[in-house]
């Protein structure tokens, strides 16, 4: 966790986790209470952010290949912060307009959890050439542990920080043009407040896919080294050196 790289990026997989998971349980009174969309409304819109989510990692697959990974997560962190607040911004019970809106939100909403894995990926392969142990599943367990952590702990600081606004949550209750103000804020700024902080922890982020390509070309001329010159791919597990082997060696 104090390796820089991996502190930045457990930090936005912290925030850019529980930005988007604390609309979850605001969900329903944001868009029927607030917003005035029927049920059925409600529901087909959260589908289409759900599917949203489906058909967007091979886009975002192709944009992290054009920028690197992690300036991917700064421009969708920016992206998303545009998308939630037009959902404030368009007009109320205008179904078309919301739907396009939420199929956004979704899309780019998809991005975080899957780049930020894919990092991951890079900086087990630089721990592997450091130290020559694999410590894939150490690392995979810390930052699923810290989504989990982020979706979890959104559901009591909404329902936390929903009365604060005076808002009622209980079936058929009344509330006032205050209570509803204050719904719709916490349903925008902590999110987007979030991810915009996700985003700006990318900044200092040295593991570019250039150096990644350097690793892996030392991994795999390691494992050659090691193996008695017969190449290996850059996959295959690396045997702990038996004296200090500087990275490249």
């Amino acid at each position: 966790m104090a390796r820089p790289d991996m502190a930045r990026t457990l930090v936005a997989s912290l925030l850019t986790t529980f930005g988007p998971a604390l609309t979850a349980p605001l969900y329903l009174f944001f868009f029927e209470d607030a917003r005035g969309y029927t049920p059925g409304q409600a529901d087909l819109l959260l589908l289409i952010y759900v599917l949203s989510g489906l058909v967007a990692p091979a886009f975002w697959t192709r944009i992290a290949k054009r920028f690197s990974k992690h300036q991917t997560i700064k421009i969708a962190s920016v992206v998303y912060a545009i998308a939630q607040t037009c959902l404030l911004l368009l007009p109320p019970a205008h179904f078309w307009p919301m739907s396009i809106a939420m199929f956004t939100v979704g899309f780019v909403a998809s991005a975080f959890a899957f780049v930020i894995r894919a990092m991951v990926a890079d900086i087990c392969d630089e721990v592997r050439l450091e130290t020559g142990k694999d410590r894939t599943a150490l690392l995979y367990a810390l930052v699923t542990a810290i989504a989990k952590f982020a979706s979890t702990v959104s559901v009591g600081v909404a329902y936390t920080l929903l009365p604060l606004f005076g808002f009622k949550a209980a079936e058929g209750a009344a509330n006032s043009a205050q209570a509803m103000f204050g719904l719709q804020a916490l349903y925008l700024v902590p999110p987007v407040a979030c991810v915009l902080l996700g985003g700006l922890s990318m900044f200092g982020y040295k593991l570019t896919e250039v150096r990644h390509n350097e690793i892996r070309a030392a991994l795999s001329a390691l494992g050659a080294k090691i193996s008695g010159g017969r190449p290996q791919g850059t996959d295959a597990p690396v045997p702990e050196p038996a004296g200090n082997l500087a990275p490249g060696e």
